[in-house]
C-alpha cells in the first residue's frame, strides 16, 4: 500500500483544533479508506505554508476562497495535488472530501467503464470518474470524537457485473452508481462529451456539458483561491527528474515514520478520545444546484 503525506495549513483555525482533526483524519484515512482503495497518508497541520514538507500535498483552509463550492482539489502540470476548502461550519467534511479524492485519484485518471445509468442510452458503455466522495457527499459520517468527515464509495460501486458491495463506507447504498439524496456522478461518453447525474431533489436529474464547451463543472478543472498561487510559486525540491530516486527514499522515510504514528493512534480507543476533544458542527458539502435539463424516470 502506498502512503503519501497532506497537510493542512491555516492561519484562521486555531493550532490546536487543526493539530486534533489532522489526527481525525489520518485516522478515517489509514483505518476507513486505505482497505477499500490501497492508498494512505500522514496527515500534518501547520499555519504557515512554508512549513509544509517536501512532498506533501497541501489542503488549505480560509474563509478567503472564490470557488463556487466548498471546496476544490487539483492536481497541476501532473505535480503534487492540491485543495482549497472554504472555512465555515462544514470545513472538516469538506477537507475529508478533498483529502480523499486526492488520494483515490488526484488527476482525475483513475476510470471505470461501465454502462451509462441514462435510461435513454441503456447498455451504452461510458467513463465514469473516481471522484470517491461526490456520490455520497449528502451523508457524512461520525469519529468517535464527533467531529464529522466525508463518506466515500468503493471500488466496487463502478463494477456493475460481479459486485456485491459494500458500495460506500457508511451509506447503505442498493447497488452499483446509485446515487443517494444530494449526491452526483461525472461521467463520459465515447466521443469525449461529459454528463452528469445529479440527485439534489425530485429524483436523478441528467446533465449534458455543452459539445466543445470544455470539462465539467467542480471536476478536474478546479479553481483555486487564496494560498495556491504563492505555493505554485514556492521553490520546490525533489521534483525533477533527477532528483526522483532521492525523493521517493524521503518520503518512504517519512511515510514509514507516519504510518507508525497513525498505528499508535489505532491501537486503543482511549488513546483516541484522549486526542480528539474538539466538536464539530454538522454539515455536508454540496456543488452548487443547476438547472437539470432531464429527470430520471
Amino acid at each position: 500500500m502506498d502512503v503519501h503525506n497532506i497537510t493542512l495549513v491555516s492561519t484562521e483555525v486555531p493550532m490546536e483544533m487543526l493539530s486534533r482533526f489532522a489526527a481525525t483524519l489520518q485516522v478515517q484515512i489509514m483505518r476507513d479508506f486505505a482497505p477499500f482503495w490501497n492508498v494512505g497518508a500522514a496527515v500534518a497541520a501547520v499555519s504557515n505554508i512554508a512549513d509544509v514538507g517536501r512532498g506533501a500535498a497541501p489542503i488549505f483552509i480560509s474563509r478567503i476562497f472564490d470557488g463556487p463550492n466548498e471546496g476544490v482539489h487539483k492536481n497541476p502540470s501532473g505535480g503534487l495535488p492540491m485543495a482549497n476548502v472554504k472555512l465555515d461550519d462544514k470545513w472538516t467534511v469538506t477537507t475529508s472530501h478533498e483529502a480523499l479524492e486526492m488520494l483515490a485519484d488526484p488527476s482525475c485518471n483513475r476510470p471505470f467503464l461501465a454502462p451509462s445509468i441514462d435510461p435513454e442510452h441503456a447498455g451504452e458503455q461510458v467513463t465514469y470518474i473516481a471522484e470517491v466522495c461526490d456520490p455520497v457527499q449528502g451523508v457524512p459520517y461520525q469519529m468517535e470524537n464527533g467531529a464529522l468527515v466525508a463518506d466515500f464509495v468503493t471500488p466496487a460501486y463502478y463494477k456493475v457485473s460481479g459486485s456485491s458491495g459494500p458500495f460506500a463506507h457508511h451509506a447503505a447504498l442498493p447497488g452499483p452508481l446509485s446515487i443517494p439524496p444530494l449526491g452526483y456522478i461525472t461521467y463520459f461518453d465515447i466521443t469525449n462529451q461529459w454528463f452528469q447525474a445529479r440527485n439534489f431533489g425530485g429524483g436523478v436529474q441528467f446533465i449534458q456539458g455543452p459539445v466543445g464547451g470544455g470539462p465539467p463543472p467542480d471536476v478536474c478543472a478546479r479553481e483555486f483561491a487564496h494560498g495556491i498561487a504563492e505555493f505554485q510559486d514556492r521553490p520546490r525540491p525533489f521534483v525533477t527528474p533527477e532528483q526522483v530516486a532521492k525523493q521517493r527514499l524521503y518520503e518512504e522515510h517519512d511515510a514509514l515514520a507516519r504510518r507508525r504514528q497513525a498505528e499508535t493512534l489505532l491501537a486503543g480507543s482511549d488513546v483516541l478520545r484522549s486526542l480528539f476533544a474538539v466538536e464539530t458542527r454538522s454539515g455536508s458539502g454540496r456543488p452548487a444546484r443547476r438547472n437539470a435539463t432531464r429527470r430520471r424516470t
